[in-house]
């Protein structure tokens, strides 16, 4: 499969070769382990899948340096698809580079709809301050899927912003019915139905935060644990 995927790659198949990389992760029996693509790595440095994958768990799980890292490698080993370009381009906002976050906007030429892509271009906007174009941006990114919750959550950040808190509430119930990309989002809208007063949502969304990573650096779990402390407070549960 690997001798496959190469071969696609060189020709262009950017369908095939995701195709290829599904069937790879199949065939190793894939569980969402660090240590697992750690080793594949340490076995074989030229493992641009392992890279992948490997960059994929830290995008979910905050760690967004190595993912930028992991996707970088990934790519020069040959895996120069939209999708690693796409995630490598959202690593990237994560850790403030917004020049290296164009990946996202090349990868929406590509691939214009794809909903997550119209959310992550949204929350590139946000970061640059331009909330008319963020909100288009999310906006298309719920008419291609409704219940995407990235682009429900970035949405009543804006909302809320501008002071239309009614509106705002409303995108973050909405916001909970699937699941987010991260552990920081998680724990952002806890923290948001803190302020909000809805203290069994904040306490959910705070759990799934610790669940996904309990091992960040101690700043975030100092941040994630009194987030949670207080919502815990606030009900009553003590």
């Amino acid at each position: 499969y690997k001798r496959q995927l190469k071969e696609s790659i060189r020709l262009g198949y950017g369908q095939e070769s995701l195709d290829l990389i599904r069937t790879i992760n199949e065939d190793r029996g894939l569980d969402i382990d660090l240590e697992y693509f750690d080793s594949l790595i340490r076995e074989d440095p030229d493992d641009a899948v392992a890279y992948y994958n490997r960059g994929l768990i830290g995008l979910k799980t905050g760690m967004y340096d190595q993912a930028n890292g992991d996707l970088d490698q990934a790519i020069s080993l040959g895996l120069n698809l939209t999708t690693v370009r796409s995630n490598r381009g959202y690593a990237r906002l994560m850790i403030g580079d917004l020049n290296g976050a164009s990946d996202i906007a090349l990868a929406l030429q590509t691939n214009p709809h794809e909903a997550l892509l119209h959310a992550y271009n949204g929350e590139l906007q946000m970061s640059k301050y331009n909330l008319d174009s963020a909100m288009t941006s999310l906006d298309r990114a719920l008419i291609l899927n409704p219940s995407l919750s990235l682009a429900h959550l970035l949405r009543g950040k804006i909302l809320l912003h501008q002071g239309q808190e009614q509106s705002a509430r409303e995108a973050f119930e909405s916001s909970t019915a699937s699941a987010l990309p991260d552990s920081r989002h998680y724990l952002d809208r806890g923290e948001i139905f803190i302020h909000l007063g809805h203290y069994e949502s904040a306490l959910s969304d705070l759990d799934e935060a610790i669940k996904i990573n309990p091992n960040r650096p101690r700043y975030y779990n100092i941040s994630i644990w009194f987030c949670h402390g207080i919502a815990i407070i606030s009900m009553g549960c003590f």
